[in-house]
């Protein structure tokens, strides 16, 4: 599995407001913090309600639903 940078961002501030950036280095979205200030905040957007995957937890894999997917550890 790889990494790839996505061409748009969505951007949310503190008040779940959100906006369409105009590429990765938007200096009103996430480009306008130096690393350290991201690298503080890394868990934030974990837990939000707007993610883009069934369970709303984009940090961590869903589990699957179908038992043969599921591995068994011994």
């Amino acid at each position: 599995m790889g990494y790839r940078h996505v061409v748009y961002e969505i951007f949310y501030n503190k008040l779940g407001e959100y906006r369409i950036c105009n590429g990765p280095e938007d200096p009103n979205c996430s480009d306008q913090y130096s690393l350290e200030e991201a690298l503080r905040h890394t868990g934030d957007h974990c837990g939000m309600p707007t993610s883009l995957v069934p369970s709303g937890r984009i940090c961590n894999c869903d589990l699957a639903d179908d038992e043969e997917l599921k591995l068994t550890f011994i």
